[in-house]
């Protein structure tokens, strides 16, 4: 009986790669001794399963946890160019067989998937063909040719589809699609009652909504499917608290539900949204006062062994309005297990801010969406003269616009204070301005030398005496691009540990202190903590023993801790998202002579800034910024997900 042929996918993400290799080593052996090892496809995700079950006991507890006695890795373009290996190169090999191409693995065929994974990686997962053809030597249709059933259109079963004006993983295009079906779904119009809106009150606080926030309130509430986007304190959560008001006073009993994608996120908005209850109406502000804000894995009861979700299409979530905030860090697969869970008639509500990081490994739904055009039916804007008052200009009513009415931007920065050094960096920031960055920091720009150097400098901004220290420690962060490296946070965090321990004790001794800052790396349910937690040391006295506070007054002995945390007086950039700190110290990295850091780009960037609330320093080359702010600022910004949308719609 003829060997058949046998793949793995070796996963870039290094928490996975060591158990990936592992399998595929494995089974590599099992092969040699069983040729009839199964290999399954199932399109049109392009699942490559290996059945491989002779894991033994010996192996790590986490390994066999990881691998679930059945090695599932998606392919999104393997790691080729960044782990060369015998048995890498054999896997290659043999995918190519598998997928029918008797040619070799041509440099034009590694270019494409190269490609199409580093897009994935950066959150855009397609590939404008024009882009690609610029970097083979032949054009993609003669490259379908010479491949066989590797590339080909929407209805085939290839890996690679091509559409419109772009390529992509099928894998991609099939959540592109899926989404954009999904939300067409949901364009119903349907306004509040004008009891309801008679009720309401616009002014918040010492204020009034703005016109723009009043509109996203009518949209949030009238529609089936809202996308609320703005910068950092643009009022985004203040919207969405009048748009619960305003569905609660027009449907006491509607059932809501709020998530987001991260713990401290989740906590984020339950603080926010506590703190505005004194400017809703009576009526609904105990119902409001018991929303609780969960994570999505824990709303969708997603298994941390197989990613499967709890929650489904038949098993949905019991609600009339979901929303979720920070969705800028969703997904593509937690989007669409968040789609499937959600029934039919209910109301789904995305917030976020489409300018920071997307997601790693992933499409950014959120900001594809975010980018499309702005516009609102003629139905829409009659409704909204007639019931709140609002003049939607002539030019933005568009019938045919994808998504129109569903969109809503918000541009007015509410909480920073005027033109502070915050909103003008981030301003800059996001109009590519390198020039205008440098000139508004000012002395607040620091170039980088010698680490230890930085090092010492970022430990001079932290007070000296022990309580004042104590007491700046929750307020301050230091965000860093890297982890890893000689300007990492990890390495910043074993240098502030000793600098804080001898300040707070005294002594260089003992590994728990008062103030000592953890973080959580994994999700522990049964712990109630969540991936991205920050917690304090402090001296039980009661008990005797060291605890780790975390917010909402979490307690939890160290001795229980799991061993998944690391030191957070500096974390990555990544790990801010969904945080705020009154003051960030952002340092991000040196700048090559020869080459653009691809590491380093705008939305990095913007996402650090933006994380701070009163102040902020940067520590960076001057020529790191002149290159990624302007070189990044040329490329154009493409819609696949628009294209699509008129591609399907003809």
């Amino acid at each position: 009986m003829p060997r058949r042929p046998m793949i793995f996918l070796i996963s870039n993400n290094p928490t996975l790669y060591a158990t990936t290799t592992h399998c595929a080593a494995k089974c590599h052996k099992h092969n040699q001794r069983n040729p009839s090892t199964h290999i399954a496809y199932t399109y049109p995700t392009w699942m490559p399963v290996c059945h491989h079950r002779n894991i033994r006991s010996g192996q790590q507890r986490q390994r066999r946890r990881n691998a679930a006695l059945v090695c599932r890795h998606y392919y999104a373009g393997a790691s080729v160019q960044q782990v060369d290996s015998p048995l890498l190169r054999q896997l290659q090999q043999r995918f190519i067989a598998l997928a029918g191409i008797e040619a070799a693995w041509q440099a034009p065929t590694r270019t494409l998937i190269t490609a199409l994974f580093n897009a994935r990686q950066a959150g855009i997962g397609v590939v404008a063909i024009a882009d690609i053809e610029a970097q083979l030597d032949v054009t993609l249709l003669n490259l379908q040719a010479q491949t066989g059933n590797l590339i080909g259109d929407a209805n085939g079963q290839a890996p690679i589809v091509i559409f419109s004006s772009f390529v992509a993983f099928r894998r991609t295009y099939q959540q592109l699609s899926d989404v954009i079906t999904a939300l067409t779904q949901r364009q119903t119009l349907t306004p509040p009652s004008q009891t309801a809106l008679a009720k309401i009150d616009w002014q918040f606080g010492n204020g009034t909504l703005s016109a723009e926030q009043r509109l996203a309130v009518f949209s949030v509430a009238s529609l089936p499917f809202c996308l609320l986007t703005g910068g950092a304190g643009t009022g985004k959560t203040t919207t969405l608290t009048k748009a619960l008001e305003l569905i609660l006073l027009d449907n006491p009993k509607c059932d809501i539900l709020l998530s987001a994608p991260t713990g401290k996120a989740a906590q984020r908005l339950n603080q926010s949204l506590q703190a505005q209850l004194d400017n809703v109406s009576p009526a609904v502000r105990e119902t409001l006062t018991n929303l609780h804000t969960k994570t999505l894995h824990r709303l969708l009861g997603v298994s941390e062994r197989t990613g499967r979700s709890y929650k489904n299409a038949d098993n949905p979530l019991a609600c009339q309005v979901l929303a979720i905030d920070e969705a800028s860090m969703i997904s593509s697969d937690l989007l669409a297990q968040v789609l499937a869970a959600l029934p039919a008639d209910a109301k789904l509500i995305l917030l976020g801010d489409a300018n920071q990081l997307p997601p790693i490994n992933s499409v950014a739904f959120f900001n594809d969406v975010s980018r499309l055009p702005c516009c609102y039916t003629p139905a829409f804007a009659t409704a909204a003269q007639t019931l709140i008052d609002a003049a939607i200009p002539t030019s933005l009513i568009d019938e045919q616009a994808p998504l129109a009415n569903h969109l809503c931007q918000l541009t007015t920065a509410r909480r920073f204070a005027e033109q502070s050094l915050i909103e003008r960096v981030a301003t800059a920031t996001l109009q590519g301005k390198a020039e205008a960055v440098i000139a508004c920091l000012d002395s607040e720009l620091y170039p980088l030398t010698q680490p230890a150097h930085l090092y010492s400098q970022l430990a001079d901004h932290y007070p000296e005496a022990r309580q004042d220290l104590l007491a700046a420690l929750p307020n301050r962060m230091i965000l860093c691009a890297n982890r890893q490296g000689e300007i990492g946070s990890e390495r910043i965090n074993h240098y502030l540990d000793d600098v804080f321990r001898a300040r707070i004790t005294g002594s260089m001794t003992g590994h728990w202190y008062q103030g000592r800052q953890i973080l959580i790396e994994r999700n522990y349910p049964d712990l109630e903590l969540s991936n991205g937690d920050i917690g304090r040391c402090h001296w039980s006295a009661e008990a005797g023993e060291w605890h780790i506070a975390f917010d909402e007054g979490r307690q939890l002995p160290v001795k229980w801790l799991p061993n998944d945390y690391s030191l957070a007086f500096a974390i990555t950039i990544h790990k801010s998202q969904g945080s705020e700190y009154e003051h960030v110290d952002l340092v991000l990295d040196q700048s090559h002579p020869d080459r653009v850091n691809t590491l380093i780009t705008p939305a990095l960037i913007y996402t650090g800034v933006t994380r701070a609330r009163q102040s902020l320093s940067v520590f960076s080359d001057v020529r790191l910024l002149q290159q990624v702010l302007v070189t990044q600022s040329k490329t154009a910004a493409q819609s696949p997900l628009l294209s699509l949308w008129k591609e399907q719609a003809d």
